[in-house]
């Protein structure tokens, strides 16, 4: 199973941040309301749309950091 990230870290780890997520592509794994849950490899987060509706199963890129979230959008923008 994958991990899922809630927090802007994973534990202790530093090398494991929401940052490195920008610029990354994932899918939705639910509908984004404007938040919702993403897969990015094999961890799977809370993220969030930033406002629009992305339906699941979208490819998205990460594209920024908002209050301790990634916001995503979809890879056709």
């Amino acid at each position: 199973m994958g991990k899922i990230i809630l927090r802007d870290t994973l534990g202790e780890d530093p090398s494991h941040n929401l940052a490195e997520f920008i610029g990354k592509t994932g899918i939705t794994a639910t509908r984004l309301r404007p938040y919702g849950e993403a897969e990015f490899g094999d961890v799977r987060m809370e993220v969030s749309s930033g406002g629009p509706l992305i339906e699941q199963g979208t490819k998205i890129r990460g594209v920024t950091i908002r209050e301790s979230t990634l916001i995503v959008a979809p890879c056709n923008q």
